[in-house]
């Protein structure tokens, strides 16, 4: 769901014991609150009620800075650990020969 929101430049509510903190920028593109918190989640609600300016300006950042990802580009990634892991390989054996 978090990731499903951030594709969709929404600002995300969450905990750091969840995906959250590898998807957003705390305070950029949504917060990272304490666990065991409703407090907090309160807090921050009440501040975007508050702040809808400041919120939609953060929706338009969070666009901006996303880019679609298709299919070439998961290709290339994957291409590139491959290379990577070639790489480590081909060091290894290196070294193994080195010392053996």
């Amino acid at each position: 769901m978090l990731a499903q929101a951030h594709a969709n430049a929404l600002p995300i509510l969450t905990t750091p014991n969840c995906s959250g903190p590898e998807l957003i920028r705390d305070g950029e593109s949504g917060w990272i609150l304490p666990i065991r918190s409703p407090e907090a989640f309160v807090e921050r609600l009440g501040w975007c009620d508050a702040n809808r300016p400041a919120l939609a300006d953060m929706v338009r950042r969070v666009y901006t800075r996303y880019r679609v990802r298709d299919w070439d580009d998961v290709a290339a990634d994957f291409e590139t650990l491959c290379m990577l892991e070639r790489g480590l390989r081909s060091k290894r054996l290196q070294s193994d020969r080195a010392h053996g």
